[in-house]
């Protein structure tokens, strides 16, 4: 933090490699208050263990030069405090001082020009921090053994599995013991292993995965300048006048032979460009896209909040809150790739045109065209929400309803890769009264006497008013709690794909045939052997057919004689899908709404 600016300020982003600036600075879009404001909420939004928890230290540079600036360094600590409070169980503070009033939070340093004031500060800094630092890891000491000979055996970082278990034997480790000790030290992060993915590799040094997304960041900041700047180096040369570079730097598009070119860690045989793909794929980092090509949300641009705000304000927008916290890290963009790779029976595609039109391609503002429609859906990471929007044209109450069950879906399943556990969301609306704040804010739904439903605005509680224009966001049957589902009713494609298609997977066949479905078409969808996204993306097929040809009925009751049939035969999963047809419920609950 700089002592010479105010918290309200937007910082210079600035990108350094062993200490050499790369690309061209630009102005953040947060200020550093909001910075400080979303690491906590991003470390807040991890849940760890006492023990566990971040310790957070500010240093606060330019000692010199902080009489340069009104607001007092009191004032920064008073302001950065209120803001610690609110997170104080989910986190360890570091104290300069905890006698001063207000407790100091900031170490004043000169960082480029120390001074003998500037390294005591250092060590006394130093001190602090070793005395709060958690409990030591405690490992069996042939463990210890093993992670030194496979450090020092990988000279790149990377061996193979059978290597490493040759390496284990030297020290009289059998396999079960190898096993377990993998498995200790990936868990506390000393090594990673992705058995599903890369089960023939273990990186030695988790530096390697760090360096490989960092040399696309690194490439990425190069090119982006002001729009129009090109990356120096023979890089750039190799891929004069291809379109993808620009494709890359404005869009956020990868592929393999752009991965390809950062050679650095790659062995050929044990890890490579694809295994690399692989690895990013599980992680949800990029989404597949068509022409072998991938795309990398993160990479994005960054869309200014005021662009945000007045987007917002012109949208009827339901909202997605996360109980006792802001949006969990990583969350929005995991869910954005999610949401577009090709692999996911929800595949929607990216709308690559200006804010003006209104579809956008940010980082924190992105829209969509869904799979199977003509409707724009728009996606907006506010920090304490995310916020979906649908072009009024298309915003019938089925599409925003299916919409609204895919968003949900993705963010469970997110979550669930992510290891974030027990978290909660809730859907609220912007609140439709501008009065009683300029700004979006929340408007959180619940069942009113007079009305069917009412919005409550979440800042004035005595602000509310009549459901009106969001009802297309709720649940069809979510007038009159208590009724159940019909097997009449028509089934969502996230609700098809959850309950039928992720339950028996490999009968994709079977019930596109049952369903109507030609032999020809279904020939087209064959998939790869024992590939589980292949035959998820097959069945998202089949039952788009299902719904656009008719060629049966288009209600639950055909999926339940479908499971019935001899060729399916899936007599025990027609019974729970009945039990959960006949007994679900829309079921309104203070100020949440859940389905």
């Amino acid at each position: 933090l700089k002592i010479s600016e105010a918290l309200d300020h937007q910082p210079t982003i600035e990108y350094y490699i062993d200490g050499k600036p790369i690309g061209k600075s630009y102005p953040s879009p947060l200020s550093h208050k909001k910075i400080f404001e979303h690491c906590l909420e991003a470390m807040r939004s991890q849940n760890l263990p006492q023990n566990d928890r971040p310790l957070i230290v500010i240093v606060g540079t330019h000692r010199d030069d902080a009489g340069k600036c009104e607001e007092t360094i009191d004032r920064k600590d008073e302001q950065l405090n209120a803001l610690v409070d609110t997170t104080c169980k989910w986190v360890r503070v570091l104290y300069e001082s905890d006698s001063h009033r207000p407790k100091r939070l900031i170490f004043r340093v000169n960082g480029k020009v120390p001074q003998d004031e500037d390294k005591k500060v250092a060590k006394r800094l130093r001190k602090k921090i070793v005395e709060k630092s958690p409990t030591p890891i405690k490992m069996p000491i042939a463990w210890f053994g093993l992670e030194v000979l496979l450090q020092t055996s990988s000279h790149d970082g990377i061996l193979s599995l059978s290597e490493c278990q040759m390496h284990a034997k030297k020290l009289f480790i059998e396999e079960n013991a190898f096993s377990a000790a993998l498995h200790h030290l990936v868990q506390h992060n000393i090594f990673l292993h992705y058995p599903e993915v890369l089960p023939q590799i273990v990186f030695c040094d988790p530096q390697v995965v760090l360096t490989k997304v960092s040399e696309l960041v690194e490439f990425h900041h190069k090119l982006r300048g002001d729009g129009e700047e090109e990356a120096d180096g023979d890089q750039n040369k190799d891929w004069e006048g291809e379109d993808f570079v620009a494709r890359f730097r404005d869009w956020g598009m990868l592929s393999k032979e752009l991965l390809g070119k950062f050679k650095k860690f790659y062995k050929e045989g044990l890890f490579t460009p694809d295994d690399l793909i692989k690895l990013l794929k599980s992680c949800r980092a990029i989404a597949v896209m068509e022409g072998g090509k991938f795309f990398m949300p993160a990479l994005l641009h960054h869309l200014k909040e005021d662009k945000i705000l007045e987007y917002l304000k012109q949208c009827t927008t339901l909202v997605v809150t996360f109980v006792s916290t802001c949006i969990p890290n990583g969350l929005f963009c995991c869910l954005v790739a999610h949401l577009t790779s090709l692999n996911k029976a929800s595949c929607w595609k990216v709308c690559t045109k200006s804010i003006d039109e209104p579809r956008c391609l940010y980082r924190n503002c992105i829209s969509f065209i869904r799979h199977g429609g003509l409707e724009i859906v728009t996606l907006i990471d506010m920090s304490s929400y995310i916020a979906i929007h649908v072009d009024k044209a298309n915003a019938s109450r089925k599409v925003c309803s299916e919409i609204r069950d895919c968003i949900h879906d993705g963010i469970s399943s997110v979550c669930n890769l992510l290891g974030y556990s027990g978290v909660e969301f809730e859907d609220a609306f912007i609140c439709p009264d501008t009065h009683c704040s300029p700004d979006p804010h929340v408007a959180v739904v619940e069942r009113g006497e007079k009305y069917k439903y009412i919005w409550r605005c979440s800042k004035v509680t005595s602000l509310c008013g009549e459901v009106k224009d969001q009802v297309m966001w709720l649940p069809e049957n979510a007038a009159t709690t208590g009724v159940p589902l019909s097997m009449e009713d028509e089934p969502s494609l996230p609700l098809l794909m959850d309950k039928v298609a992720a339950k028996i997977p490999h009968k994709y066949e079977a019930v596109g045939i049952q369903l109507g479905i030609p032999p020809a078409d279904l020939n087209v969808l064959r998939p790869s052997p024992q590939c589980l996204e292949d035959n998820l993306r097959a069945f998202s097929e089949i039952f788009d057919m299902w719904r656009r040809h008719v060629s049966r009925p288009y209600k639950w009751s055909t999926i339940i004689e479908v499971l019935n049939t001899e060729h399916v035969a899936e007599y025990r999963l027609s019974a729970e899908l009945t039990s959960w047809i006949t007994g679900a419920t829309t079921v309104t609950s203070g100020t949440s709404m859940t389905t």
